[in-house]
Parts: C-alpha cells; sequence; structure tokens
C-alpha cells in the first residue's frame, strides 16, 4: 500500500541543512561570479582579468577560500537530502528507487 508523498513539514525539517544548503548556494554564486563577469573565451587566450593589486588580492581569496570548498559541501548536503527523502518514502510504504529515478530524471530535464 502506497501513501502520497507530500513535502516536509515545517515543524520536521532540519533547519541546520536548509542553513548550509544555502551558505553553499552562496559560495557557488560568488565563485561564479568571475566567470559570469568575464568572456569565457578569455579563460583560454590568457586575456588577464585585471592587473591591480586588488585584482590579483581577490582572485586569489576566491580560490584559496571559495573555489572547491562550496561545490562538494552542496554536493554532500545534496546526497543527504536524497538519503532523507529515500528514507522518508520507504517508511510511507512506497518504493524509494522509484521515486529516485522520476525525481532526477525531472531534475536533469
Amino acid at each position: 500500500m502506497s501513501h502520497a508523498i507530500a513535502p516536509t513539514p515545517t515543524r520536521e525539517r532540519i533547519d541546520l541543512l536548509d542553513i548550509l544548503r544555502g551558505f553553499a548556494l552562496l559560495g557557488i554564486l560568488i565563485v561564479n561570479m568571475g566567470i559570469f563577469s568575464f568572456p569565457f573565451v578569455a579563460a583560454f587566450t590568457g586575456t588577464p582579468r585585471g592587473d591591480s593589486m586588488l585584482d590579483h588580492a581577490v582572485e586569489f581569496l576566491t580560490h584559496a577560500l571559495a573555489t572547491g570548498k562550496f561545490y562538494p559541501l552542496f554536493s554532500f548536503l545534496f546526497g543527504l537530502g536524497m538519503w532523507l527523502q529515500m528514507e522518508r518514502v520507504q517508511e510511507a510504504g512506497g518504493a524509494p528507487a522509484r521515486f529516485m529515478i522520476r525525481r532526477l530524471l525531472v531534475l536533469m530535464g
């Protein structure tokens, strides 16, 4: 017997996961701002982003403190969210594999 799966009620949500997810998305936005503000082909042609000391400092700090840190955090939280959803589906008597395949196909689309 399968029950309809509904969004997690607010009282059951894990606030820390939502906060971390927002933090990771903000970090990804910060990392991508450099890409958004500069022509894509410039990365291949070696065109400098800026020559001032501030330009170099900001680029260094972005690479040192953000690049490669926020994507893994977001990926981990995505996987954890999938696992929590699968647990809820299984508790409700549904088929977790079928639910996840459908969900991932929608996300891929």
